[in-house]
């Protein structure tokens, strides 16, 4: 999980113009690039865990307005059954297909 946040980070830095990559700009000009890559990874983190319990979408300000999205789920993502999930992921414009289980 670690590397797949720090991938994500070093992706964030090579993009332009968002808030992610103004905020690892700011952590560079003080502590370094590895020390703001980290910091950038754990900023990530920390979003995705709020998208994940507010259940929202995440839309970048500096690319279009915020707009709050609140998905149709059970009252809590423990509580939701598979088909749930997939009807989750359906509906935020992903296509999913339901593998066969392996015995």
């Amino acid at each position: 999980m670690r590397r797949m946040l720090v991938q994500v980070a070093h992706a964030i830095s090579k993009s332009k113009n968002s808030k992610l990559k103004k905020f690892f700009l700011h952590i560079l000009a003080k502590k370094g690039k590895k020390k703001a890559i980290v910091a950038l990874a754990r900023k990530v983190l920390c979003i995705l865990h709020h998208l994940l319990v507010n259940r929202e979408k995440y839309q970048d300000s500096e690319m279009s307005k915020t707009k709050k999205v609140k998905l149709n789920w059970a009252s809590s993502p423990v509580q939701m059954t598979e088909q749930d999930m997939i009807n989750v992921l359906v509906g935020a414009g992903y296509t999913v297909q339901k593998m066969k289980e392996c015995v």
